[in-house]
């Protein structure tokens, strides 16, 4: 029963063309609006038999739309031909349907900033590590710079020190007294103790 109703329903909207557009036509009044009335013999062409018939069909169709929109799908239930005859068929042995656990939607997303964090510490580490070997650096080359300076200094008073030491072996060579030989073979072994 329903599905004649259906197929009415879906017939008669192509068959009177209840939504089709109106025909546009230019008319040019030239008279005043009761002349017109006048001449459209009181208005009653608009309500014709067959005016009322696609005011109806236009109701009809409108009214079934509205239902099947509220009530949630088509009026009739869509059944395939494959589905039904294909229906399971109950054994002793049916297993319970697993629980389907639901993908997450923000697993790609929450892999990515796992992974950054961990990027992210590790170049932390690098960085720590660094620093530790960049102080360690600068403490070596204070020490270096230290010790270099004390060298330099001693250098400088060592060569002060040569210097005199070597003028008065020079001053004791030229007097040619044997007595300060004793002295002159001790200044030269100091002197040699400088080179």
């Amino acid at each position: 029963m329903k599905l004649g109703y259906a197929l009415a329903v879906m017939a008669l909207p192509a068959a009177t063309q209840a939504f089709a557009p109106a025909p546009v036509t230019q008319r040019n009044y030239a008279g005043p609006s009761a002349l017109s009335m006048a001449a459209d013999d009181g208005g009653d062409k608009m309500m014709g038999p067959e005016r009322i018939a696609k005011s109806a069909i236009s109701t009809l169709t409108a009214s079934v739309l509205l239902a099947s929109s509220v009530i949630g799908g088509p009026v009739l239930p869509v059944q395939s031909a494959s589905a039904a005859s294909a229906a399971p068929v109950a054994t002793k042995t049916a297993q319970p349907a697993k629980k389907a656990v639901p993908a997450d939607p923000l697993a790609a997303e929450k892999k990515a900033v796992s992974e950054a964090k961990a990027r992210t510490s590790e170049a932390q580490s690098k960085a720590s590590d660094a620093k530790k070997a960049a102080a360690d650096a600068s403490k070596a080359a204070s020490r270096d710079n230290d010790a270099l300076a004390a060298a330099e200094k001693k250098a400088k008073s060592a060569k002060e020190t040569l210097l005199q030491t070597n003028d008065k072996l020079a001053a004791t060579k030229a007097k040619g007294n044997t007595a300060d030989l004793k002295q002159v073979e001790q200044l030269g072994g100091k002197v040699g103790e400088y080179c």
